[in-house]
């Protein structure tokens, strides 16, 4: 199996894995599981983020390494690249029920042309490769935007085919209530250093809830990352989490479990449209 992005392809390895090439480069798409919380603390696999893994002449290296000190034209270039390695290969996994939370780097949307030429890479794939524009959930990463008009453009016509919109790493250096109140996202992602911090002052986990109700008023779901061990896991469900990532949920991995995968037709429903 293969595709054809521009000059740089995506073959299948050996071990039936895509893996995306990018001159000395090797692109491996790994998903890491998304939880929804349900009543008496029960949890239910709904879906996963696409992490991409990047080895440089056969050595695992930081992602860094690929994504460091470049131009706005080869960052574009390089998260396109990404983001179709992430499409393809979770289309070979694909129930029609999973979502895929599809990280949007805000540099990739610089001006209304590249935001507009950006969402439509991203729906135009979706259905050659079998996946309904209900399972996307693209996550516009907390970063500093010169052109938030831009970034709202390419929201509204993700949303417009079907897709959901969230923001992620929410609590973080360039945390934006603007940015929010305009995206109005679907999900908003409470970044992993919030929940840690509940857990290490007594007022910590009353904050959280009122950080969480703060989302619920805006219309949106809560995601806590950061969930490492029992006691944050305790702290957000305590908290009213609408959903939860981390280690102690599952870690990236090229191959989703089969675990706990049961029917999810009616969480997140209401944001269907």
């Amino acid at each position: 199996m293969a595709f054809k992005t521009g000059p740089y392809p995506i073959r299948e390895d050996d071990d039936g894995e895509l893996v995306a090439s990018y001159g000395d480069f090797k692109l491996r798409s790994h998903l890491q599981p998304v939880m929804a919380c349900e009543q008496n603390d029960r949890t239910v696999l709904i879906g996963a983020e696409a992490l991409v893994r990047v080895s440089q002449n056969g050595q695992p290296v930081p992602n860094e390494h690929f994504f460091g000190n470049l131009h706005a034209d080869e960052m574009r270039e390089r998260d396109r690249l990404c983001r179709i390695l992430h499409l393809a290969s979770f289309a070979t996994i694909n129930d029609g029920l999973m979502r895929l939370f599809l990280n949007i780097f805000p540099a990739s949307c610089v001006s209304d042309q590249e935001a507009l030429a950006a969402a439509r890479m991203i729906t135009g794939h979706l259905v050659p490769l079998g996946i309904k524009p209900r399972q996307l959930v693209c996550e516009i990463i907390e970063a500093e935007v010169d052109d938030l008009g831009a970034l709202k453009a390419v929201t509204e016509l993700i949303r417009e085919a079907g897709a959901l919109i969230a923001i992620d790493d929410f609590g973080c250096r360039n945390s934006n209530l603007d940015r929010i109140f305009e995206l109005a996202p679907d999900i908003v992602k409470l970044d992993a250093m919030i929940v840690r911090r509940a857990g290490e002052f007594k007022s910590g986990p009353r904050m959280l809830s009122a950080v969480i109700a703060m989302v619920h008023e805006m219309g949106a779901l809560a995601l806590v990352e950061g969930i490492e061990g029992s006691e944050e896991m305790t702290i957000a469900l305590d908290a009213g989490a609408d959903l939860i990532q981390g280690y102690y949920i599952g870690r990236p991995s090229a191959h989703l479990s089969e675990e706990n995968r049961w029917d999810q037709t009616g969480f997140l429903s209401h944001l269907s449209g």
